[in-house]
């Protein structure tokens, strides 16, 4: 079924075997059963090590097969990997699944319409997702107050997105343009074929503002699946003995 049971790491440091996916499993019907992932679970500082361990360790149950449809439909996801507390309260930065409900509860995590889309997931917060007549997610809204709006053509194609935090008193708009993406009309990235070239902007050393292209690539494996994403790094130059780095010699 070219399904993925494990992906191990191979970097080329100390730190093998810190980052791993294994113990994926499956039922008859091609679905997810289990799952484990290894990773960060405390960041270094300056006088502790970054430390890894077990971040997930999943259990998907689905609708009892009453039917065939049914029988493929999620219902609970539960981690039963110890909690990672070291990344605070900002659930949505950290890197391990955030099982947001009861492991073990008889109360749905995730919630279905009658065409058999997602209204609700109980993990990631979500109280309500609403459809449009093309039956594509126009709103969806969190516990929390957030919220996302979705804008479409007549034949389905995204051309907006509205991003309301609570307590902010503005949306933040991003407008999706074929292969361009832009934010407060300002352009983002653009997507090309081999991953995409994306807008920075940073502060110059006389503390003007500075916009540089910065081209992000990716890799994909046999199935289309986005395995790595890149960008190369800044180049450094290195001077020895007493020669003068150009650069400081300009600023000074």
């Amino acid at each position: 079924m070219a399904r993925t049971s494990s992906s191990p790491t191979s970097p080329w440091d100390a730190e093998r075997g810190n980052y791993r996916f294994w113990a994926a499993s499956y039922d008859a019907g091609g679905n997810l059963v289990t799952m484990r992932r290894r990773g960060l679970v405390a960041a270094a500082t300056r006088t502790t090590k970054a430390q890894y361990g077990e971040t997930d360790n999943l259990r998907y149950r689905y609708t009892p097969a009453t039917s065939e449809p049914e029988s493929n439909r999620l219902q609970w996801v539960d981690d039963l990997a110890p909690a990672v507390t070291s990344w605070g309260a900002k659930v949505p930065e950290r890197p391990d699944f955030s099982d947001g409900a009861t492991a073990g509860s008889t109360t749905p995590d995730y919630t279905y319409d009658a065409a058999g889309s997602l209204t609700s997931d109980k993990n990631k917060g979500i109280t309500r997702i609403q459809y449009n007549h093309l039956h594509l997610p126009e709103l969806i809204e969190w516990q929390n107050g957030n919220k996302l709006q979705y804008l479409y053509t007549a034949t389905g194609q995204k051309v907006a997105k509205l991003a309301t935090e609570a307590g902010k008193p503005a949306p933040v708009r991003t407008d999706y343009l074929g292969a361009w993406q832009y934010e407060r009309d300002s352009l983002r990235w653009l997507t090309h074929a081999e991953g995409r070239a994306c807008t920075c902007t940073g502060v110059t050393w006389r503390g003007g503002i500075s916009t540089k292209v910065q081209y992000e690539y990716t890799l994909k494996d046999h199935l289309g699946n986005l395995r790595v994403a890149f960008h190369p790094g800044e180049k450094t130059s290195y001077y020895a003995g007493l020669d003068s780095n150009p650069e400081q010699t300009r600023r000074e």
